[in-house]
C-alpha cells in the first residue's frame, strides 16, 4: 500500500512541478485527494477496491493535468499595455508579449499596393460566410507571426498605426450577416493595410465581418498621436474602449469589464497595491500588474521590456515587442534573450512594384538582415504552430499554404518612391 501511494504521489507531484506556480491549486487539491482517500480506505482489505481506488486517483490526476495544460495553452496567452511617458511625443509605447507553446516566428516587411482577398475557411464554425473581403494595401507594414503571410499577431504600418491580438472571449458576427469577410488574424492585417489612426479604424469597423478560422481574439491598437483602443467582439458586435488621458490601459485574456472589476476589487483590498502585486501567470493577475505598471513614466523601451519579461510565461512567451508609434520604430526581443533589434522607419518597404516581401526569422535571436521570402519555411512554421488547433484542418492548411499566391501587385504605383533601406542596427541591452 505504501509503495503504491508513493507512486501516486510522484505522479501528482510531477504534474505539479511541470506547471510550477500556475498549478499550485491543482497540487493542493491533488494531495488532499490522495491523503483523504488513503485515510478513508486504510483498512480496506479488498485488492479489487484498492486497485479501483488507485486507478481512480491516477486517472483523476492525469486528467487534471491534461485539462489544466489544455486550458493554459489555449486561453492564457499574450499580454499588452500602454507604457506611458508623460513628456514623450505620442505619450508612450504599445507593449505586448506574444505567447504560444511553439517556438519560432517570422517578421515580415509587407509592401504597399498589394491586392488581397479574405481567406474563406472550409470550416468556419457555422458562420456560413460565402463572400470574402477584397482590398488593396495603402500602407506598408512590419508584422510578426507564426501563422503565415497575411495572418499577423502583431504589427505596425508606415504611418504609425500599431496593433496586437490576444486570446480572449469573443463572439463574432452571426451567419445571417451578409457583409464580406476576413478571418480573425487577417482582420488585424487589413487595419494596418488601410488605416492611419484609431479614428479611422473605429469609423470603418463595420465595413466587413470576421469569420472565425480558429481563435477567439480581442485587439489593442495605438496610433502616432498616442490614442489607443481595445476592440472586443461581444454578442456579434464590436465593442470599442478608448484610452482616456493619463489613464491606465491594458488587456490580457479575460473580458475587459471583468478585468477592470477585478482590478478595482484588488485595489480596494490592498490600498498599497504596489506592495501586494499578484505574481502568477493567470490572466487577471497579469492584467492587474500590467494596468498598474501602465501608469508610469517610461523614458525608453528598456524598462518596458523589464515589465514584459515579468508578465511572461516560461514555455509560453516567444517574444516581447515595444512599438513606438510616434517615431515609427519597433523594438523586438526573443524570450530569454538579452538583446533586442530595432526596426527603423527605413525598414518599411515601398510599393510592391519596387519591393518584394521580405522576412526575418525569430528564434533565440533575430536575423540581422532582411531575407527573400521563404515560403517553405513559413509553411513549416505554420504547421507546427497550428498542430491540434481547431480549424486548422488538413484541408485548410493546404489552402493556407497557397493563399499567398492569391495576392497581386496593383498597377497603380503613383505613391511609390525609391527604396532607401539602410543597414539594420543591432542594439544590445545595457
Amino acid at each position: 500500500m505504501k509503495l503504491k501511494k508513493s507512486m501516486i504521489l510522484k505522479i501528482v507531484r510531477a504534474c505539479s512541478e511541470l506547471a510550477e506556480s500556475r498549478c499550485a491549486e491543482l497540487k493542493k487539491r491533488s494531495l488532499l485527494w490522495v491523503n483523504e482517500h488513503f485515510s478513508a480506505t486504510s483498512n480496506a482489505k479488498s485488492a479489487n477496491s484498492e486497485q479501483a481506488l488507485i486507478t481512480q486517483i491516477g486517472l483523476w490526476g492525469f486528467a487534471s493535468c491534461i485539462a489544466f495544460f489544455a486550458v493554459t495553452r489555449n486561453l492564457d496567452a499574450c499580454s499588452s499595455f500602454f507604457a506611458s511617458n508623460k513628456t514623450k511625443v505620442g505619450g508612450g509605447y504599445l507593449a505586448a508579449n506574444y505567447d504560444w507553446q511553439v517556438k519560432g516566428g517570422i517578421v515580415f516587411s509587407e509592401p504597399r499596393g498589394l491586392k488581397k482577398t479574405g481567406f474563406l475557411p472550409k470550416k468556419d464554425f457555422g458562420q456560413g460566410s460565402t463572400k470574402t473581403k477584397s482590398w488593396t494595401s495603402r500602407y506598408s507594414s512590419i508584422v510578426m507571426t507564426q501563422w503565415g503571410v497575411g495572418f499577423p499577431v502583431q504589427g505596425m504600418n508606415e504611418v504609425g498605426l500599431s496593433g496586437v491580438v490576444l486570446n480572449g472571449p469573443a463572439q463574432y458576427q452571426s451567419s445571417d450577416d451578409s457583409r464580406s469577410s476576413v478571418t480573425e488574424l487577417q482582420w488585424l492585417q487589413m487595419q494596418l493595410d488601410l488605416f492611419e489612426s484609431i479614428d479611422e479604424v473605429s469609423n470603418h469597423i463595420n465595413d466587413s465581418k470576421i469569420v472565425k478560422l480558429s481563435g477567439d481574439l480581442h485587439y489593442m491598437f495605438c496610433d502616432a498621436s498616442g490614442e489607443c483602443m481595445i476592440v472586443e467582439f461581444i454578442s456579434g458586435f464590436p465593442k470599442i474602449t478608448r484610452k482616456k488621458a493619463n489613464n491606465r490601459f491594458a488587456i490580457t485574456n479575460s473580458a475587459l469589464d471583468f478585468s477592470l472589476k477585478s482590478l478595482e476589487a484588488f485595489e480596494d483590498s490592498f490600498p498599497d497595491s504596489l506592495a501586494h502585486l499578484p505574481s502568477t501567470y493567470r490572466s487577471i493577475d497579469r492584467f492587474i500588474r500590467a494596468s498598474i505598471w501602465s501608469d508610469g513614466d517610461y523614458l525608453s523601451p528598456l524598462p518596458v521590456f523589464a515589465k514584459l519579461i515579468n508578465l511572461s510565461g516560461v514555455g509560453m512567451t516567444q517574444w516581447h515587442t515595444v512599438f513606438d508609434s510616434a517615431k515609427r520604430e519597433i523594438f523586438l526581443m526573443p524570450f530569454g534573450s538579452e538583446t533586442y533589434q530595432k526596426f527603423l522607419n527605413s525598414d518599411f518597404l515601398q510599393h510592391c512594384s519596387q519591393n518584394a516581401r521580405a522576412m526575418r526569422r525569430i528564434d533565440s535571436s533575430i536575423e540581422a538582415d532582411w531575407q527573400t521570402y521563404d515560403h517553405d519555411w513559413s509553411t513549416r512554421l505554420l504547421a507546427r504552430a497550428s498542430k491540434n488547433v481547431p480549424g486548422y484542418t488538413t484541408e485548410n492548411l493546404a489552402l493556407l499554404s497557397t493563399y499567398v499566391e492569391s495576392e497581386t501587385c496593383s498597377s497603380d504605383s503613383r505613391s511609390a518612391v525609391a527604396n532607401q533601406v539602410r543597414p539594420f542596427a543591432y542594439v544590445t541591452q545595457q
